[in-house]
Order: C-alpha cells, then structure tokens, then sequence
C-alpha cells in the first residue's frame, strides 16, 4: 500500500517552543483542528490536551477524522467482545465489528496512512473507563494530568494526530469505555535535546497529591496518597536500544527541595519500562513519597541522559495551590500500550 508523508511531524516541534502562557487556561485560545466528524465530548478532550501540550512549550494536539472513524470502529468492537481482562487488551478477530487486527490495520481500514520512510511510526493505544457518560471531559483531563503514566502519552513531543472514542461495556471495568489512540512519530524535532517537564518550570497550583490506583510493587510501602508526581519526557532523533525503555532514559541524581526550609523532599525514581497500567516509554518520574505542603514553592534539579544525550541537567521551579483539592473517583486508567508499525511488505 502507498503511502502519504505528513510533513506536520517535522515541522510543527519546530515552529512551537518559544510561546509562554501564565497558566494552562491561558493555553487554550487556540481551538483544536481536524475535528470534523468527532463527538463533542472527544473534541473537548482533545482541546484540554492541547492547553497541557501548548502550556509545556509542545505542538498542540489535532485530531484526524479517519483516525476518530478508527478508534469508534475499535470502541464498538470492544463493546460487542468486551475486554481481556488478563492484558486489558482485546486484539481483534473476524467476527461482528472486525476491522484489524491492530491499530495500524483499523488505520489502513479507514485510509489513514503511515509513513513508513524518513521517520520511525508508533501508535499510542489507552483504555480508560469512565463511571459516567455525561462527566466533564475538560475536569476528566485535569484529574488525568495527575497521573504520570498518561503524561508520557498525552506530553510526547512527536504527536500527528489522534482521537477519542466512548462505548458502553459491561464488567468491572465499565459502564463506559473510552478508547484513544494518538499516532507518533520520531524524530521529535526540536524536542530531541530538552525533555518535557511537568510541571513546567514557574508553574503556579499545581496539586500537592495523587492518589495511586495501581497495585504495581513500584508503589510497595507507599500510602495511597503520594505526593504530585514531577515528569520529565525525552524526545529523540533516534531510537535507543531498549524494548521498553526505548530512549534509554536514566536520571543519575534528582533532588527536589522545599524552597521555604531548603529540606530535601524523600522521593522515588520511576525510569521508563513495563508497569501495571502499561509502558511508560520516554519518560522519567521522580515521585515524592509524601503530599507536598499547600502553598509552597519546590525545586526540582535532574541531572539524566538518554539516547544522543548525555549528562543533561534540568533545573525547574513550582508553587503548589493554596487549597488542596480532593481526587475525582469518576474514571481510571485500564492501560496503555505503544504499538510500533511493523514491517509492510
């Protein structure tokens, strides 16, 4: 099959960057594109993934209406076969609703083209479950945001395109499944040298906690109620040589200081690589064992290196919210799974 190239994967990294906004608010002036044919709640979405993506210096997202025709294709398909709950993934067979196998061949179904020369291909695949269908999808993704494992999907910096889709399934997993999927591409452009950090550097009310939904031993001997954790996502002009840890992430030191008594805050070091809810693939979290203080200003200083990058050091600042805001119980991360395009004959 032939294939399309689309140039937005080399050029739009390199065009964003320079833009500053005061707060993730003000990163929402700009409306989401190729949203034609979506639902309204997967324009929502999309549209507060793009105030994150455009808030952290990131090309913002856009949405395809082939690759939306794809992922309702795959939700309705999981509504009719349901789930398989020892993977949380359901590859799809011939039967009622087949349209692939995979997410490559449910994108071929609908004519989205891959290209498949100058760039390698990856298709990031997450399953959430939501307890209600009518629940704000802008306040979904701001509770989402609090989650590191969907960080280094939502703040990857080679974004094309992608979608979102809702479907009802039964099971302890349901009433309500949403499907996503976002096409990815490297190289990352300008974003091959500096990670991604979340939060950015100056932010202002960022959450002092996050509750962990997942039993995974890299939690063993944590209360539920951690503190917010701090991501940093490398981006690559290559490819590294791990099969999880794919850019070869590692922080060598990481401190974070609380600004008003210069005390160390205790934390973990979670590198890329396979976890309960999936693989996390490009990004490095530093986990504070215990919530942070209201109100306080933090520093965070990384000295990491990953593939083409050694020994970089990154040094970012934020202030907490004043009044700690509870964790919404209204959906939670099934998984996510990064699919590579396999060879085409």
């Amino acid at each position: 099959m032939s294939r399309l190239a689309p140039l937005s994967w080399l050029l739009l990294p390199l065009l964003v960057g320079c833009q500053q906004y005061e707060n993730i608010d003000e990163a929402c002036k700009e409306n989401v594109g190729g949203d034609k044919g979506a639902s309204a709640e997967a324009v929502e979405v999309f549209q507060r993934i793009t105030c994150y993506r455009r808030y952290a210096g990131l090309a913002k997202g856009k949405m395809n209406r082939r690759v939306t025709e794809a992922v309702e294709n795959h939700a309705r398909y999981l509504s009719i076969h349901g789930l398989d709950f020892g993977t949380f993934w359901q590859l799809e067979e011939q039967g009622e609703g087949f349209t692939g196998a995979d997410a490559f061949e449910r994108l071929d179904h609908t004519g989205y083209l891959v290209e498949e020369v100058g760039a390698s291909a990856f298709v990031w695949e997450v399953l959430l479950t939501q307890i209600e269908a009518d629940t704000d999808q802008t306040e979904l993704v701001d509770q989402y945001m609090r989650d590191p494992f969907l960080r280094d999907v939502w703040l990857a910096p080679g974004w094309d395109a992608g979608s979102y889709a809702q479907a009802p399934v039964e099971g302890k997993f349901g009433p309500f499944l949403v499907y996503m999927n976002i096409v990815l591409y490297f190289p990352s452009g300008s974003r091959s040298t500096r990670p991604v950090t979340y939060p950015v550097d100056g932010q202002t009310g960022v959450p002092t906690s996050w509750f962990v939904p997942y039993p995974d031993k890299v939690f063993a001997g944590l209360d539920t109620e951690v503190g917010f954790p701090i991501t940093l996502t490398a981006g690559s002009s290559i490819l590294g040589t791990g099969s999880t840890n794919v850019l070869d992430v590692v922080v060598d030191q990481s401190t974070i200081t609380h600004e008003g008594t210069g005390e160390r805050v205790a934390h973990r070091v979670i590198p890329p690589g396979q976890y309960w809810p999936g693989t996390n693939w490009s990004t490095a979290i530093l986990l504070p064992e215990q919530p942070l203080e209201p109100d306080t200003t933090y520093t965070v200083e990384v000295q990491m290196g990953w593939v083409g990058n050694d020994n970089h050091r990154e040094t970012v600042s934020f202030t907490t919210e004043s009044e700690p805001a509870g964790a919404a119980a209204s959906s939670r991360v099934v998984g996510t799974r990064l699919t590579p395009m396999r060879s085409r004959p």
